[in-house]
């Protein structure tokens, strides 16, 4: 026992001092300069990382394995939620692929057209995060938060909101270095953070819709879960029509004085929900044949048109459209295609956000500028690797330790006055 105490203040007090100098030659040797402050800051980092671990694996069995795969073992899992977040990644990093691709066939050609409308298929990666998110959170029970509002803020807004800033943080790191975060500059990184105005993190708006979201779905997962399926039909039309409308009513020359939630982003969320209902099975045929209709119209369009972009990306119908059909297949065959999961998919799934947040400096910095990588397929495939190893590590501890001292301070706060929110 003496000798396994030894050896933890050992570890406690070496593996700080060895990671900051492995940290410090990622340039080589001859570059390594001391830093006091970065020293500090990494020195803090990596010894509360070994705390918080050593203590978790203490309580719970099969710790490890749960940080690399999650909690495989958790009854009603559903695993083509799984298949479609590890689907809604890879296309994230096949559009920004893609993309980079065209902008390098400056002249028209088969190839270019062929990649313009694979790309525009790949686009519902952003839809689907979305109606993924609709899924599982709007048919969460009010028991899950305890039926207090302010416990559901909690829980689902910090585990988007703690992440998304603490890869903020390292992009701003990266850009800027570790004197960006003097108290002096706190109030203008949370400032920027909240604008998205950088330039640094332009992939993350999609993170900030779904915030923003989160905000309504107490209210829309109670209503949504009292509703009929004659409801849920005219409800799920009604998004659809708005969509149509609000997107080209402009280019028909028809403005309107306001808009309307069913017809923005966040309602896409409420089509997720949907298309987990048994209505939305009912009618599976009419919409995979609404989803083929849209991809022949996004072909078209892409072939043809020279400006198409307004018609079919971003929220547009048919987007909407092939996007519910992608989810519905996936929810179709949930009990034979996609009826087990593995391993693979496990990590995949359990850190597909991280990869998103992080595929952008992955792709462009690391696979573009220092491996001076063209084509699609390697790109795309080194990207999706090492965005899972860095969100891997950077979650298991610099998330990990964010996570846990905001938790600990709303404890403390709520001990203060009395409440405690889980």
């Amino acid at each position: 026992m003496k000798m396994k105490k030894m050896r933890w203040r050992m570890s406690l007090a070496m593996v700080p001092i060895l990671v900051y100098i492995l940290f410090e030659m990622r340039d080589g040797l001859s570059r390594f300069q001391f830093n006091l402050r970065t020293f500090i800051c990494m020195y803090l980092l990596v010894t509360a990382t070994m705390v918080i671990h050593k203590k978790r694996a203490e309580q719970t069995d099969g710790y490890w394995g749960q940080v690399i795969l999650g909690d495989t073992k958790r009854p009603g899992r559903i695993f083509y939620l799984d298949y479609l977040r590890v689907l809604a990644a890879v296309l994230v990093i096949l559009v920004h692929v893609l993309s980079s691709v065209m902008e390098e066939m400056t002249e028209p050609s088969t190839a270019r057209t062929v990649i313009a409308v694979v790309n525009s298929f790949c686009l519902s990666c952003n839809l689907l995060f979305l109606m993924i998110s609709g899924a599982i959170i709007m048919n969460m029970k009010p028991e899950k938060w305890n039926g207090s509002v302010l416990t559901f803020y909690r829980r689902r807004l910090l585990r988007v909101l703690i992440p998304c800033f603490a890869y903020y943080l390292f992009y701003a790191y990266n850009a800027h270095g570790v004197s960006y975060f003097m108290p002096a500059n706190w109030i203008d990184l949370v400032r920027h953070f909240v604008a998205n105005d950088t330039g640094m993190v332009p992939h993350f708006w999609l993170m900030f819709v779904i915030v923003t979201t989160y905000f309504a779905v107490p209210l829309l997962a109670l209503g949504l879960q009292a509703m009929t399926d004659r409801m849920l039909d005219g409800l799920a039309i009604a998004v659809l029509v708005l969509h149509a409308v609000y997107v080209y009513g402009p280019m028909l020359g028809f403005n309107f004085v306001s808009s309307t939630f069913l017809a923005s982003w966040e309602s896409l969320i409420i089509l997720g929900y949907y298309c987990t209902t048994k209505a939305a099975v009912r009618h599976y045929r009419l919409i995979m044949v609404g989803g083929g209709c849209a991809a022949l119209f996004m072909i078209y369009a892409v072939v043809t048109l020279d400006h198409y972009d307004e018609l079919i990306y971003n929220n547009a119908l048919p987007m909407v459209l092939l996007t519910a059909s992608i989810f519905m297949f996936f929810r179709k065959h949930k009990d034979d295609l996609f009826a087990k999961g593995s391993k693979l998919l496990s990590v995949l799934s359990k850190y597909s956000f991280s990869i998103l947040l992080m595929h952008w400096f992955i792709l462009f910095e690391v696979v573009e500028k220092q491996m001076s990588l063209g084509g699609i397929l390697l790109p795309a495939v080194l990207t999706l690797i090492l965005g899972t190893l860095f969100a891997i590590l950077f979650d298991n501890t610099v998330v990990l330790v964010m996570d846990t001292v905001i938790n600990a301070g709303i404890d403390f706060l709520c001990r203060i006055c009395g409440k405690r929110t889980k």
